[in-house]
């Protein structure tokens, strides 16, 4: 009988670039509508998460069925200095909120599950392995405008939105949000909820020595792919 139990693991750098070619097949599979783009070819992906891994705080979180990986998700801690917040619209009341000192916020960058494995849970399991027992006191991410659907289930999600954001004038125009840390729950969110869906239970396992291992629940949801929009903005630096 084959092994349906997700395992899910978390990994520094060094065990991302060991997992280069499964998550390129990840990769190539969920964004193959988008592959004509020649911004986000295999190739390019590979080159910014590379480039991604010599950031502060990287994390890269993954989901196995038996050996084979299904899913990844990645960020890192936005540094001082950063240009993330560069080309918001509408700046927000408080100038407080786009202050980054190297250790206030974590950059969720990108999630994608194979499609035949989607609806199963997979984004809660590996949202809560990359964002819990973070210590950065916030995440944000950025969502391509248009994608009305995704932007709904972030604020399902309790993501707060911060304004439009459009970091080079050619660029498509993002919803950026930010979510507290750590974790908690939020009625109708499914953060931190003891709840299972079909998959009855999840393994967990650190792949290197710096890697770390962090429980969570399954709970029922629409993985989505892409799950930012696409490709993160220039503006992760």
């Amino acid at each position: 009988m084959t092994d349906t139990t997700p395992t899910i693991a978390t990994h520094g750098p060094e065990g991302a670039h060991a997992l280069r070619e499964p998550l390129l097949a990840v990769y190539t599979a969920g964004y193959a509508p988008h592959m004509a783009n020649p911004m986000r070819t295999a190739e390019r992906h590979w080159s910014r998460v590379a480039e991604y891994t010599t950031r502060p705080g990287f994390r890269l979180a993954t989901v196995h069925l038996a050996d084979e990986l299904v899913g990844y998700t990645y960020g890192h801690t936005l540094p001082r200095g950063t240009r993330w917040w560069d080309g918001l619209l509408t700046p927000p009341d408080d100038p407080d909120l786009l202050v980054e000192d190297g250790r206030r916020t974590f950059a969720w960058l990108d999630l994608a599950v194979l499609p035949r494995c989607q609806g199963r849970g997979y984004a809660h399991l590996l949202r809560d392995a990359l964002l819990t027992d973070r210590p950065e006191s916030r995440a944000a991410l950025v969502v391509e405008s248009g994608n009305v659907k995704l932007h709904a289930m972030y604020r399902a999600w309790g993501w707060i939105p911060v304004g439009d954001l459009r970091p080079a004038p050619d660029s498509p125009t993002y919803h950026a949000m930010l979510h507290d840390l750590p974790l908690r729950q939020v009625v109708g969110d499914g953060n931190r909820r003891a709840t299972r869906s079909r998959d009855a239970s999840a393994r967990f396992r650190s792949g290197s020595a710096s890697d770390v291992t962090h429980p969570a629940v399954v709970a029922p949801v629409d993985d989505l792919v892409p799950m930012h929009g696409g490709t993160a903005p220039a503006s992760s630096r």
